[in-house]
């Protein structure tokens, strides 16, 4: 009978032994999981954090380009109606210079 009990004792030991292998190893292994999903989600923030810099500095681009055109406009407004007084002064002077020939 004490064999019988000995043998129900290695067994009941070695049941709860790989019980707790296995309790163990899912343990380790979400512990795994966990770490790398935290690894995943930090490099995900910086991959966000820099896509928006990126788009940031595009908008940037933009603006500026933006502005740029509206500058050169302001320089072409600017130039014809310089080139539209240089016009109308020489029409003055002719019109000045025939009345001077009349004279």
């Amino acid at each position: 009978m004490n064999q019988y009990l000995n043998y129900l004792y290695y067994i009941v030991i070695s049941i709860v032994l790989i019980y707790a292998y296995y309790k163990l190893k899912k343990y380790i292994i979400e512990y795994r999981l966990k770490k790398s999903l935290a690894e995943v989600e930090k490099v995900d923030k910086q991959i966000n954090t820099e896509e928006e810099n990126i788009l940031n500095k595009i908008e940037d681009k933009k603006n500026n380009i933006k502005n740029i055109k509206e500058k050169i406009k302001k320089i072409e407004n600017n130039r014809d109606s310089i080139v539209n007084e240089n016009k109308t002064i020489e029409t003055d002077i002719k019109k000045i210079s025939k009345k001077l020939k009349n004279l």
